[in-house]
């Protein structure tokens, strides 16, 4: 996922090259290097091609000149050249034509260099393209086309592409990290994770979009800065001014290319067979190609528009396409598309041109916008519903889209009119279960809405008579849900079996789960009677402490939803408990590849997961030895969790952030994030409650001291212990260890025998070799650490084996001294005693002689020598030396 331009950013904290400014004067440099003839942009207009050429000539300070090639003029000779004659100029012979366009330029640059600036190369005649080619063969004269792609370029200009002489405009494709680099140097901010994987989607990864986009005067500010933190609402849309900017850009397209975009943008995506039946072959293959188009096979072959800011803009300014002539000719097609924007897009249309959708398009329309995670489109719509009779699936969505807007008080405020009536019929009790399908989200989420959810269940069982099936699948998912919510944190069984799927293994009692149990194939596990059982399993296996089972549950839960997004009401939830899980266990590579999987993905509904991206970046980060990247990351994540529905992870976020800054050394950081964590109404998810309040009351040692840290730890302990959730005691009690000499590493080492995550398995060794203080066994551990990627714990264990050096104990330093230069830079600096063995020698005077005598590079026996010792002694004293110093060799000395 992270390029190399994005792996050097993060290296030595420079921005990557790229954005309108980077990409702009890299083409400048190019368009005045002596060896080019010009340069090419090959991008459509309406990805942004005028803002890039006015940004590359701003770039530079040679003066221009502009042509346009025009269809109406092609057939014309020295047409597009009008503006380079005068009045009188004669056309009749090409010389004149030439010596009449270098008079031209001389009295605008007189004897310097110019640049004549090209647009829609594809439409000049081919006399004028001979006249620019003749130009820019001799010195002075340089040409900056644009044409909307390489294969539509003139013969004369093709030729100059072709022996290397046109150089090609670079407009990498970036990535969101790097997009989160780049926001980072122009704004100074910290660009949230999926934030810059929005903008990623919106521009297609294009830096000319990106910077069009942050640009604008009215899009710029969805992007609010708290605590220098951009915050993003909800979902990046364009201003009303960028979508005009954007229609007037499609100018550089030819009619019937403008309703091809149209058609595509408005029903997202429309079967490639159709379009080539009703528009031209040509037009279809340049959009395809130019990659304004985009060839899909889901289903069969479809096409879609690319970047999505260019398909929100044609649908956001439908009016510039009212004709009827081209409703006319869509209609058909969007009645039948298949695409969950079908009915939608007909919706918008109709309403553009003043036709009355009717009402129950309008709510079906509004859903649709709610499933894209588009609620501002869905309360549009349902305000033109009349007043008086919105109707319950109304109502429904109504709830739905303000939940989305981050309003759930008033969400649950609007769904509590709908609990009351009775769902009778079998129309009732399909609305119903939208309802409780909306009121387990929010349960879910933000762990508000339980009286209300308790009342809708209620109803639906007194609703659901004579056994019927599906009302009773409902109700165990319901109870299941109820339980998840409520946390229940480690039951002994599942709180129910659900019917149609294999027998799950009945969880016994604890400590923990006998074994693993078997997975079935993914194919049977679809339908949310799946995904809840892998969510009550993967919950019970992350608290009894194997988090090996959990993560696999989990796993296979979510790639249930991404596999049906009717299921995307379950997907917050699971990826709070996954990524968690994951970052718990140490399961980096896994952490990754999710990652990747999800920028790939894109469902809207993975925009409601910002800050947790964030969250677990920080718990990674201080694993791994780096306090002061996990700092950055674990306070955006508390700035961004403060405004979200999940803000059931704030209270981790803040305890965490609390003992970043502790260990960082920031006295004033870790309080100020302790005393928001001690406001909180409660410890959050309740996963992860135990380790919240672990943290947090680590973060307070300065102000309670270390006894009543450890007493609170202890307690903490006691009530894991109480609990059966084994994990908790895993990591309290290696927290514990830090300020309480009483607690044994044996009891560490017992509770992690035969845990097989990453974590728990460098804990154990960690905690064996403290049972024998060896320094032998500490440096294996410290390694085994390392090698996990818990750098935090390798360097707690070197710490412990260099100090043992200080002391005279000094067979394994070197060892230990090379294998601590290989941790991260903030890894070393976590320990200042670490420091002081590195720079402050603690050797005797004869030491000292002995070592300024071989620095000056001197033999052992000629040293030997000049003090009347042996050579033996003068050996003996340089092996102390190199043990001391944690150097491996004399040339290091």
């Amino acid at each position: 996922m992270t390029s190399a331009v994005s792996q050097a950013a993060q290296t030595d904290g420079a921005a990557p090259p790229v954005g309108l400014a980077g990409v702009a004067h890299r083409a400048a440099a190019t368009l005045t290097d002596s060896t080019t003839a010009g340069l090419l942009l090959a991008i459509p207009a309406g990805l942004g091609a005028e803002p890039l050429l006015r940004s590359i000539l701003d770039a530079t300070t040679v003066p221009h000149v502009a042509v346009r090639g025009m269809a109406g003029l092609k057939d014309m000779e020295f047409g597009a050249l009008a503006p380079l004659l005068s009045a009188e100029a004669s056309l009749n012979c090409p010389l004149e034509v030439l010596a009449a366009v270098r008079r031209h330029l001389a009295e605008q640059a007189g004897d310097g260099p110019v640049i004549i600036v090209v647009r829609n190369a594809a439409d000049l005649d081919d006399a004028s393209v001979n006249i620019l080619v003749q130009l820019c063969t001799g010195p002075g004269v340089k040409l900056l086309l644009h044409t909307r792609s390489r294969g539509c370029l003139p013969d004369g200009f093709a030729l100059l592409a072709a022996d290397g002489r046109l150089a090609a405009v670079d407009t990498p494709e970036l990535q969101a990290q790097e997009i989160q680099a780049w926001c980072r140097a122009e704004t100074g901010t910290y660009t949230p994770y999926v934030t810059a994987l929005g903008l990623q989607h919106a521009t297609a990864g294009n830096p000319v979009f990106l910077s069009y986009l942050l640009r604008d005067a009215a899009t710029g500010p969805q992007m609010r800065v708290d605590e220098n933190v951009h915050v993003l609402e909800r979902r990046l849309a364009p201003s009303p001014t960028m979508t005009a900017d954007v229609v007037t850009l499609l100018d550089g397209y030819s009619d019937a290319a403008r309703e091809v975009l149209t058609a595509v943008a408005l029903a997202g995506t429309l079967d490639l067979c159709t379009l080539r039946t009703e528009w031209e072959a040509e037009v279809l293959n340049n959009l395809l190609l130019e990659k304004v188009l985009v060839r899909t096979c889901d289903g069969g072959e479809r096409v879609s528009v690319q970047p999505a800011l260019l398909s929100e803009a044609i649908a956001a300014s439908v009016g510039v396409f009212t004709r009827r002539a081209l409703w006319q000719r869509l209609e058909p097609q969007l009645k039948h598309a298949t695409a969950a924007g079908a009915v939608l897009a007909r919706v918008q249309w109709q309403l553009s041109i003043g036709d009355r959708p009717a009402a129950g398009d309008l709510v079906s329309a509004a859903a649709t916008a709610n499933r894209m995670d588009d609620p501002h489109t869905a309360m549009a719509l349902l305000d033109e519903l009349d007043d008086d009779a919105p109707g319950w699936a109304g109502m429904v969505q109504r709830a739905r889209a303000l939940f989305y807007l981050g309003s759930v008080e008033a969400a649950l405020q609007c769904a509590s009119k709908l609990v009351e009536p009775d769902p009778h019929d079998a129309d009732g009790l399909n609305d119903y279960d939208h309802l409780l399908t909306l009121l387990a989200q929010i349960r879910l989420s933000t762990g508000k809405g339980a009286e209300l959810f308790g009342a809708a269940s209620r109803r639906w069982k007194e609703a659901v008579t004579g056994g019927a099936a599906a009302g009773e699948r409902q109700l165990m998912m319901l109870s299941a849900v109820e339980q998840l919510a409520s946390g229940v944190s480690c039951p002994t069984a599942l709180a129910v079996q659900l019917p149609g799927l294999p027998e799950g293994p009945e969880l016994p009692g604890l400590p923990g789960l006998p074994g693993r149990p078997g997975l079935p194939g993914r194919p049977d596990d679809g339908g949310r009677e799946a995904v809840i059982r892998r969510l009550l399993l993967g919950e019970a296996a992350a608290c009894s402490g194997d988090i090996a089972v959990a993560a696999d549950h989990l796993s296979a839960a979510l790639e249930s939803v991404l596999a049906d997004d009717d299921l995307r009401n379950y997907g917050v939830y699971i990826l709070i408990r996954l990524f968690l899980v994951l970052c718990l266990g140490g399961y980096w590579d896994r952490l990754d590849d999710w990652l990747d999987r999800l920028e790939l993905h894109a469902a809207p509904w993975l925009t409601q997961l910002v800050g947790l991206g964030e969250l677990t970046a920080g718990i990674r980060m201080l694993q791994q030895g780096r306090p002061g990247d996990a700092m950055e990351a674990l306070h955006a994540a508390v700035v961004i969790l403060r405004h979200r529905d999940t803000r059931q992870l704030l209270p981790l976020a803040t305890a965490m952030a609390a003992c970043a800054a502790g260990i960082c050394g920031d006295a004033e950081g870790a309080a100020r994030y302790q005393q928001e964590f001690s406001s909180l109404p409660s410890a959050g998810v309740p996963f992860a409650a135990s380790y919240a309040k672990a943290f947090a009351a680590v973060a307070r040692t300065p102000d309670l001291g270390p006894e009543a840290v450890s007493a609170e730890l202890s307690r903490l302990l006691a009530q894991a212990s109480d609990a059966g959730a084994r994990r908790s005691e895993i990591e309290i009690t290696a927290l514990l260890f830090q300020f309480d000499r009483s607690v044994r590493p044996g009891r560490l080492a017992g509770l992690t025998t035969g845990v097989e995550d990453p974590r728990a398995k460098a804990l154990h060794a960690y905690a064996l070799a403290l049972e024998t203080d060896d320094g032998a066994a500490l440096l294996e551990a410290g390694r085994a650490a390392a090698q996990l990627g818990q750098g935090l714990m390798a360097a707690t264990a070197l710490s412990r084996v260099l100090l043992q050096a200080g002391h005279g104990r000094h067979r394994v330093s070197p060892d230990a001294m090379a294998l601590l230069g290989r941790l991260h830079p903030q890894a070393q600096e976590l320990y200042p005693r670490l420091l002081e063995l590195r720079t402050r020698s603690k050797l005797t005077a004869r030491e000292r002689e002995v070592a300024a005598g071989i620095a000056t590079g001197r033999t052992s026996r000629q040293l030997a020598a000049d003090a009347g010792v042996s050579v033996r002694t003068i050996d003996g004293h340089v092996h102390r030396i190199m043990g001391k110093l944690g150097v491996n060799s004399r040339r290091e000395l």
